[in-house]
């Protein structure tokens, strides 16, 4: 069975969408934990757990699904060229 980690790339080879992504989940985990850490109500407090809990998870699988920047640019070409014949 492989290990997920030996898919794992570079931040920098990543895709830009992906890049976007990754720091949307780090902004959900910052904010899940800020909701969790000064909300004044309960419910503040169970929606902050609940979005940390989402943007840690993310973070944790997110790595592992990134795709190398330069090979998908290099299969889009291949696929660009192939649909023009």
């Amino acid at each position: 069975m492989d290990n997920w980690l030996s898919n794992v790339r570079g931040f920098g080879a990543w895709m830009p969408n992906y890049k976007f992504g990754f720091l949307c989940a780090v902004a959900a985990l910052v904010l899940g934990l800020g909701l969790l850490a000064f909300g004044g109500e309960a419910l503040d407090r169970v929606m902050g757990a609940v979005v940390a809990l989402a943007g840690s998870g993310l973070l944790i699988v997110m790595p592992g699904w990134a795709l190398d920047a330069a090979e998908e640019k290099e299969a889009r070409r291949r696929a660009k060229e192939a649909r023009r014949r």
